[in-house]
């Protein structure tokens, strides 16, 4: 088979911007359970129409990760097609890969019947990166303080302002969402957070209020930035799982 590189596609440059990124499955790591999740971020794009005014809306990127015994499999964001912000029907890639290995097998869709491109994990995770371990609460020398937490049996919500006014490009309000019962995987927004509460951080959503920005010099509109982990009910998709199943003889 001739391994040629993929073309990856979609970067999700604010995340990389905000946060210090890293990667699922470490090397020196194996995942806990055989379990699916979604990580789902958020944030504002703006692009310029045709008549040169420029439109501000919520992107939404997603990754889906399975973990399976040794192995990972991950499902790459949709091609965005920014005309319309809709993501193309079955246009995510998946890369399969066991947890250790330097090289994972990258498929077009999850209907690929071919045995897969090898691919670099390093450069996927440059490409793709994925939020971890690196969502904190705002600095105590911060002007951001807790100001209300809401508790349910499912878990909390604690929500952060600032207590004077904002500058640019700075949210006025922040939540984080932490629940109690969520499945034992090798992924965490963040593990600092998830140690203090006893409970996992499932969500952070910043909002910036619609204000006029000194820096652009022109009204900035309402905004929202969203990290997320959802649990995938119903495990591996029989599709899917025969990616892996064609995988595997490349490490035997």
């Amino acid at each position: 088979m001739k391994h040629t590189k993929p073309v990856l596609r979609n970067i999700n440059t604010l995340a990389t911007l905000v946060f210090a990124l890293c990667t699922v499955g470490c090397r020196s790591q194996k995942p806990a359970t055989n379990a699916g999740i979604m990580i789902v971020t958020q944030y504002p794009l703006t692009t310029t129409v045709k008549d040169g005014k420029e439109v501000t809306h919520n992107l939404i990127d997603s990754q889906a990760v399975f973990f399976h015994g040794d192995y990972i499999v991950r499902k790459l964001p949709a091609i965005t097609d920014f005309s319309t912000n809709t993501k193309i029907a079955n246009s995510e890639p998946y890369v399969v890969y066991k947890v250790g290995s330097q090289f994972g097998y990258y498929f077009t869709t999850e209907d690929d019947t071919s045995d897969g491109v090898k691919t670099d994990i390093d450069s996927l995770n440059r490409i793709y990166p994925i939020s971890r371990a690196a969502i904190d609460y705002p600095k105590e020398t911060s002007d951001y303080k807790k100001i209300e937490v809401v508790e349910s049996n499912s878990g909390i919500i604690q929500k952060f302002c600032p207590q004077h006014d904002i500058t640019d490009g700075n949210p006025d309000t922040i939540f984080y969402h932490f629940e109690k019962r969520f499945p034992d995987v090798d992924f965490s927004l963040s593990k600092k957070l998830d140690s203090l509460n006893k409970m996992k951080l499932v969500k952070m959503r910043m909002f910036f209020k619609a204000a006029f920005s000194a820096d652009r010099k022109k009204e900035l509109p309402y905004r929202e930035i969203v990290f997320e982990i959802k649990h995938l009910q119903g495990g591996m998709p029989r599709t899917v799982l025969a990616l892996l199943e064609r995988v595997r003889k490349h490490y035997a």
